[in-house]
């Protein structure tokens, strides 16, 4: 009898293997082998259910099972993106779900968001190049420098925190200004707001790495914190080696309580950049303005690049505590006291 049972436990394990190591396999290794590229087209509006039947029925995929089931594990089944796809063999299922997911290939129109731009950039970008209104875009992702909490005439923010883990520390009254990766990204020829939107914030969730996460983590900072210093230093250097350094002047002059004087978040008030700010400018009523108020702004700036990002992560320590824009040149010149600062403002800045 002993034996009996224990041939059956043996069985049942070696099944659950079997079963295991096909799922891994359909998940990893390519699972069709169509002759040529396949074109498939996602509509706006289908879900899962509907595109893995989709696949199935041109033999794109053996399982719809396996596809949802592994949709569903990864947390993808509101990231995918209208559009039509050119699909190669082999492709496995796990770079499918990727493909789907990122990168629709046959589209019609490209759309460039520059590193440093602001949600309000962005919007006048689309709007000059006729394809949405920026108030469309603003609506959606939220007006710059508004606390919802304070607004309640604007419309509501559609709410993407559910959908992206690095959202889940964000203040929910605040727009996404931060998080719309910049980058190139086609665009299908119907495409909504919120269609670029999740383009881009999945392309910031691929960019923001795992090793990232958990160096801010060890830091004991929240990705918030960090994409709103990168925002900040994006707008105040201009190269990796500067925007290392400018992130350390600035968490020293946090830790000492002393106010950032960002140039900046002035420029991100004034909707504008200046060359020179005058006594009025810096002297704006506003949390983000940090002249008067010591610690970060209440939120992003703008949207940081890659180089920003991992500065805000490693900065380079040194023992300077002051910088300034050299106006005949594109590196910041740096000093260590204020003595030095004030000598450097009259050589580099007086006429």
């Amino acid at each position: 009898m002993k034996n009996i049972i224990f041939k059956i436990i043996i069985s049942i394990i070696i099944i659950l293997l079997l079963v295991i190591v096909y799922c891994l396999a359909q998940v990893y290794l390519p699972t069709n082998s169509i002759s040529q590229p396949a074109d498939f087209t996602i509509t706006q509006g289908e879900g899962v259910k509907i595109i893995g039947a989709h696949l199935k029925q041109i033999n794109l995929i053996n399982s719809q099972f396996i596809f949802e089931t592994l949709v569903y594990l990864r947390q993808n089944e509101t990231k995918f993106l209208a559009g039509k796809y050119s699909i190669k063999s082999p492709i496995s299922l796990n770079q499918l779900v990727d493909l789907l997911t990122t990168n629709p290939l046959s589209q019609d129109k490209e759309i460039k968001v520059l590193e440093g731009w602001s949600v309000q950039q962005i919007g006048q970008y689309l709007e000059n190049n006729g394809y949405k209104q920026t108030e469309e875009l603003l609506e959606v992702v939220g007006f710059p420098t508004i606390d919802y909490r304070q607004h309640p005439e604007l419309p509501k923010l559609v709410d993407f925190t559910k959908q992206y883990q690095f959202l889940q520390d964000k203040p929910t009254w605040l727009g996404l200004e931060g998080y719309l990766f910049p980058d190139t990204y086609r665009v299908y020829y119907n495409f909504s707001v919120e269609d670029l939107t999740r383009k881009m914030l999945n392309n910031f969730d691929k960019k923001l790495t795992v090793k990232m996460r958990q160096e801010i983590d060890r830091q004991e900072r929240t990705i918030f914190e960090v994409i709103t210093m990168a925002s900040l230093i994006e707008k105040e250097a201009s190269n990796s080696q500067d925007k290392k350094i400018v992130a350390d002047v600035f968490y020293k002059r946090l830790l000492a309580g002393m106010s950032l004087q960002s140039c900046a978040t002035v420029n991100y008030l004034l909707g504008r950049p200046k060359e020179q700010l005058t006594y009025q400018d810096i002297k704006i009523v506003s949390p983000y303005n940090t002249y008067l108020h010591a610690g970060l702004p209440p939120g992003p700036i703008c949207n940081p690049g890659i180089d920003s990002i991992e500065a805000a992560i490693w900065p380079t320590k040194t023992d300077y505590w002051y910088f300034l824009s050299d106006p005949t040149d594109t590196n910041l010149v740096f000093s260590k006291n204020k003595a030095e600062h004030d000598r450097n403002k009259i050589k580099y800045l007086s006429n």
